[in-house]
């Protein structure tokens, strides 16, 4: 479909754009097929336009910000938990102090301007069939993050329940032993924890 060509496939695109009008096919001609791509081009515009005009919700730090919608209307906010956590993270967590955000969510060290000290971005299912578990769970011991985010994520798409329900418990066992809770106040309905590490 036309609206899957995003960032990912805007190359073959833009080659399948060249194919169809150079040289102009001599059937429809050049400007027929040019106003039909102008056309094309002017619905999904508009399209997008019309979605994401507003965006009220304002996610920023020092290190940058972008507007964000409510793009799952029945549920709750990701944009909204996330503005709150990012003040609480600096709050808690200190300047030089690391953080992962798990299982995935590597625009939160981004935007605080904390570094996860370990090789991986994100712990979804893809994750832990390439590099296995017990890789993953090495990479934590050796060089634990002095924080962590645990973002709730939807990982049905993987044909997964979730992470610590059928994939990746015994890394969330790791976390619980080793981490305890950081009172923080944040949107409620969407669950976000900042966890930080216990001193042995």
């Amino acid at each position: 479909k036309i609206e899957h060509y995003g960032f990912a496939l805007a190359m073959p695109a833009t080659l399948a754009l060249v194919a169809l009008i150079t040289p102009p096919p001599r059937v429809l001609g050049g400007a027929v097929v040019a106003s039909v791509v102008l056309t094309l081009i002017a619905i999904h515009l508009d399209f997008y336009g019309y979605n994401f005009a507003t965006k009220p919700i304002i996610v920023s730090s020092s290190a940058g910000m972008f507007y964000a919608s409510d793009d799952r209307p029945n549920l709750p906010s990701r944009s909204k938990a996330l503005a709150q956590l990012l003040p609480q993270i600096e709050q808690h967590v200190a300047k030089h102090a690391t953080l992962a955000a798990v299982p995935e969510g590597a625009m939160i060290n981004f935007l605080s301007g904390r570094r996860n000290p370990t090789p991986f971005v994100t712990l979804l299912p893809p994750e832990f069939l390439m590099f296995g578990s017990d890789r993953i769970l090495a990479a934590y011991r050796a060089n634990p993050p002095d924080f962590v985010v645990v973002v709730p994520t939807d990982v049905s798409q993987y044909g997964s329940r979730g992470f610590a329900r059928d994939y990746g418990s015994a890394f969330a066992t790791w976390i619980d032993e080793n981490y305890r809770e950081v009172p923080v106040t944040l949107h409620p309905g969407y669950p976000l924890r900042l966890l930080s590490r216990i001193s042995r």
